[in-house]
This record gives C-alpha cells, sequence and structure tokens, in this order.
C-alpha cells in the first residue's frame, strides 16, 4: 500500500531486497506459482503484489509491476552468474556447446523470459471491439 508513495528507485532497492531476503535456493516448497523457478517462502508473495500491480489498470501500479519484474530478473540473473562462476565445466569436443545456445536453454533463463514476457503482455493497451468500431465507424465518415 505505501509503495506509491515511494520513488522509483526506491521501489526498486525494495524489491531487491526482498527478493534477496527471500529467495532462499534451500526452500522445498518452490515457488507454489506452478513454475521452477527455485524461489520460494516470501517471493510467492512478492509475486503476487508484483502481478496484483501489473493487472491493474493505473500507470502507477503498472510502474510498480514493471520495476518488481525487472529486479526479480536481475536478481535470478545474478543467480544465473553464480552458477556459472562456481562450475567448472570440462571443454571436450562432445560436450561443447556454443554459450548462448546452453545458458539459453537454461530453466533460469526460461523462467526470467517468462516473466519479463507476462509484464509486457499486461503492459500492452487493449482495444475494446466497441472502441474499434466506433473507430472505423468514424474513418468510414471521414472518407
Amino acid at each position: 500500500e505505501f509503495l506509491h508513495q515511494m520513488t522509483t528507485s526506491q521501489v526498486r532497492r525494495l524489491f531487491l531486497l526482498l527478493f534477496a531476503a527471500g529467495g532462499d535456493k534451500n526452500d522445498e516448497m518452490g515457488s507454489g506459482l506452478g513454475d521452477s523457478s527455485g524461489v520460494g517462502g516470501a517471493c510467492d508473495d512478492i509475486q503476487i503484489v508484483i502481478e496484483k500491480n501489473l493487472s491493474h489498470g493505473q500507470i502507477s501500479n503498472k510502474r510498480i509491476g514493471i520495476i518488481g519484474t525487472v529486479a526479480y530478473a536481475v536478481t535470478r540473473s545474478a543467480e544465473l552468474l553464480d552458477q556459472q562462476n562456481s562450475m567448472e565445466v570440462e571443454e571436450t569436443d562432445a560436450t561443447c556447446m556454443p554459450g548462448g545456445a546452453a545458458v539459453a536453454s537454461l530453466p533460469i533463463v526460461k523462467d526470467i523470459t517468462e516473466k519479463i514476457e507476462k509484464a509486457y503482455s499486461k503492459c500492452q493497451p487493449v482495444i475494446s471491439k466497441s472502441a474499434l468500431d466506433a473507430n472505423m465507424t468514424e474513418s468510414n465518415m471521414v472518407t
């Protein structure tokens, strides 16, 4: 409820902090949102707040949802970077894949992509059939 009174920077920092605090990878409950994101616990509630704000009609709410989505992507990307830095990969002819293809197929990357695409779709303008019909009628009258 107080998110609307915060600046963009404050909202971003809050989401980053909440994801960092709630993103325990050892949480066996998962995210509870039907995905394999590997985040759980408090992140479920954060995702609900993001989804609620993205679904809201006012631009100020969508702003909060977008900031939350980007904070989620940043947090998950940092986890991916940590995983890549901690893994020792043996480079043999049998297991060599181009880095981009290998990374793009990882569940974390797919999860990040899905969240961003979902946020993007929620922010698209919705043109109702009646508005479209009214626009067509007006254009027919002009010609």
